[in-house]
C-alpha cells in the first residue's frame, strides 16, 4: 500500500462550499497503526473502532499536531512524539493515520494514511520527523 489521502477527505475538499475539515484551525491528530491490525481501505470515512475499523497501536497516545500550516498547497507540521511506546505483543509500528478530532471518535472524519517505514517499540518514544510537509496537492 502507498501512503493516500482518504478518498471521503478528497470529496469533502472539492465539495463547493468548503471542506468540514480546516487543516489548519481544526485539531489533528495522528496515530500510530500496526498494518497487522489495521488493512488500509480508501472507503474508509470515519476513525473510531466502528467508523474504520482503525485499530491504533494499543500501548500509545493519538498526538495533536502542532505548528500546522497550509502554503502553496502543501500541508506542513511540527513533528510529533508519542512518549514511552511499549511493545504490544510483537507488533511493529508500520502506518501512521491523520484524523481531525470532534471528540467523538466514530465521526472524526479519516484524512491521509501514511506507510512505509517500520518501528518495533521499546519502551520509549517515537519521534515523527516530517520530512518537508505532510502532503501535498
Amino acid at each position: 500500500m502507498a501512503s493516500a489521502l482518504y478518498t471521503s477527505y478528497k470529496v469533502d475538499m472539492l465539495h463547493p462550499g468548503g471542506t468540514s475539515v480546516d487543516l489548519s484551525s481544526d485539531t489533528i491528530k495522528v496515530t500510530l497503526i500496526s498494518t497487522s491490525d489495521y488493512t488500509f481501505s480508501a472507503a474508509h470515512v470515519f476513525y473510531g473502532p466502528t467508523g474504520a475499523n482503525v485499530t491504533r497501536y494499543l500501548n500509545t497516545t493519538d498526538q495533536t499536531l502542532g505548528g500546522k500550516a497550509v502554503t502553496g498547497g502543501a500541508f506542513t507540521v511540527s513533528d510529533a512524539t508519542f512518549t514511552a511506546v511499549s511493545q504490544d505483543g510483537s507488533k511493529v509500528v508500520n502506518a501512521l493515520i491523520l484524523y481531525k478530532s470532534t471528540g467523538t471518535p466514530n465521526s472524526d472524519p479519516l484524512v491521509c494514511y501514511i506507510d512505509g517505514f517500520s518501528v518495533t517499540p521499546n519502551g520509549g518514544n517515537i519521534t515523527v520527523h516530517w520530512a518537508t510537509n505532510v502532503f501535498s496537492l
